[in-house]
């Protein structure tokens, strides 16, 4: 079974999360508010990029990867990691959201659901291959005195909790050449000596 899941992807992963016995998750990045849209627990599996550089550029929040540390949560750190993949229990979640507010409110995210029990299987396996660098107490605490927010704002207007799209508000567009009658271009005419005359007496506006 495949799904796709673009509206109701974190609201998916938030209720998975809750409900799942068994979580393993690789993604990338870690923003503020992250715990409370991603609740792991005890013996569950955390992937995620805590380099030094993605702590600083504000990426991976240190206070929210300590949250789940506590929690004990299994948390690893590895510094190209780009992926953003959910397991739970026999369900898997591949798509393009990091772990933020900022994801969850602002951005335009899509995944894809799958139950397939051999590529779960195959996900688990990944996972756990690149579980090489556990996070320890001293190494949250290094963080934590580099660590910056990331200077962004967060959209005020919400729907659902899914990002709004947003476009340029200026389009170019194609044009060509016409040949108009003369009935058309006398009326043209006609026309804009009324405008004209209308934009220098603006009470006729009114």
């Amino acid at each position: 079974m495949i799904e796709m899941l673009c509206d109701n992807l974190w609201p998916t992963i938030t209720r998975l999360a809750r409900k799942s016995k068994r979580k393993y998750v690789a993604v990338a990045y870690f923003g503020h508010g992250a715990n409370r849209i991603l609740p792991l627990s005890k013996g569950d599996s955390l992937l995620v990029d805590m380099s030094i550089d993605a702590v600083k550029s504000g990426q991976t929040d240190p206070n929210e990867i300590e949250k789940y540390f506590k929690k004990g949560v299994d948390v690893y750190t590895c510094s190209n990691l780009h992926a953003k993949t959910y397991v739970f229990d026999n369900t898997l979640i591949v798509g393009s959201a990091n772990v933020s507010q900022h994801s969850r409110i602002n951005l335009i995210e899509a995944g894809l659901l799958c139950k397939d029990t051999d590529v779960i299987v195959q996900m688990i396996g990944w996972i756990k291959s690149l579980q090489t660098e556990p996070i320890t107490p001293e190494y949250i605490k290094q963080c934590k005195k580099v660590y910056e927010p990331p200077k962004m704002r967060f959209s005020a207007s919400k729907k659902k909790g899914v990002g709004i799209p947003q476009h340029s508000r200026l389009w170019i567009l194609s044009v060509s050449p016409t040949d108009y009658s003369d009935q058309e271009k006398s009326l043209c005419r006609i026309k804009e000596k009324e405008a004209t005359k209308r934009i220098k007496d603006p009470e006729s506006l009114k």
